[in-house]
């Protein structure tokens, strides 16, 4: 372990995050580059299997990586305290809504909004959106959105696919939504504003309450409409919570969204047999069998 561990430390990526954030239009890269860092994780627990070693001291001393990575201190206690006993991957949340997180509040209101008074995209003359403002940073300022990466960082895009009414999947981020004239002509009617309760919750949960995670996503929606405006805020995003069990995501929740994303490629018995076969993958001896399930 202490020589995976080591190979990982040298194959891990730059943080790249901050960089991606401020700065839009930056390329097809998200600022996390997911299947790079399983690459490595991979490779090196496998390097190591086979008798490689690895830098044993990796997290150590004044040049260890935290200090690696850029960071100006380290907090020690976090990578020994309670060491097997809690686990963050029990703090992973799904997305409701395929495109980025701070966007999952706002459209959790909006759909509720049009959805509770039937509004059609052609009635709508206009909508606010109050969010939290890092929404606002320049990665997610993009109007043109030339590929479905883009689009998952464009408030408009989104907003303008759910008026629309496009089937939550695959099909928000094809190239026919992309670049439909409607949901482009649509885009314009949306306008985003800062919203002070989301900041001001931010805050308490982070910094007086010293959550690590946030949980509340305060936003509000207004959309002018058959000469009304119509209001709708939310506290939660949907499936971001941990917190409160009500906006959590259940196992059916999880199982739709598999089957959506995963429809073009698997078949209905594949389908079943996959979600099966991962519900209950403690019982899974051999990987084949999961890798065969999730074979199209």
């Amino acid at each position: 372990m202490a020589d995976a561990l080591g190979i990982a430390g040298y194959f891990a990526p730059v943080p790249s995050h901050t960089k991606a954030l401020m700065t839009p239009n930056q390329g097809l890269q998200k600022y996390g580059p997911a299947g790079w860092t399983a690459q490595g994780g991979v490779t090196a627990a496998v390097l190591a299997q086979m008798g490689e070693r690895g830098d044993r001291q990796v997290l150590d001393g004044e040049y260890g990586f935290w200090a690696m990575n850029g960071s100006r201190d380290c907090n020690w206690e976090a990578i020994t305290g309670n060491l097997s006993k809690e686990w963050n991957i029990l703090q992973v949340k799904y997305k409701c809504w395929p495109c980025c997180g701070v966007f999952q509040s706002p459209l959790g209101a909006f759909t509720k909004l049009i959805s509770d008074n039937d509004l059609k995209p052609e009635e709508i003359q206009q909508v606010i959106i109050k969010n939290e403002k890092l929404g606002r940073l320049p990665h997610f300022l993009a109007t043109e959105i030339h590929s479905h990466v883009v689009a998952q960082f464009s408030l408009e895009y989104n907003i303008s696919v759910a008026a629309h009414r496009i089937k939550v999947g695959p099909a928000w981020q094809a190239r026919s939504a992309i670049e439909d004239p409607s949901i482009q002509e649509f885009m314009k009617k949306v306008k985003i504003e800062p919203y002070p309760r989301a900041e001001e919750t931010h805050h308490q949960e982070s910094e007086v309450e010293g959550k690590p995670y946030i949980n509340r996503r305060p936003s509000c929606v207004q959309v002018s409409a058959r000469g009304k405006l119509f209001t709708q805020e939310a506290e939660y995003a949907k499936w971001l919570s941990t917190d409160n069990a009500e906006f959590r995501a259940t196992d059916e929740d999880l199982a739709e969204k598999f089957r959506a994303n995963a429809a073009n490629t698997l078949n209905a018995q594949k389908l079943k047999t996959a979600i099966d076969t991962i519900m209950t993958l403690e019982t899974v001896s051999d990987t084949n069998e999961l890798i065969e399930v999730l074979t199209g």
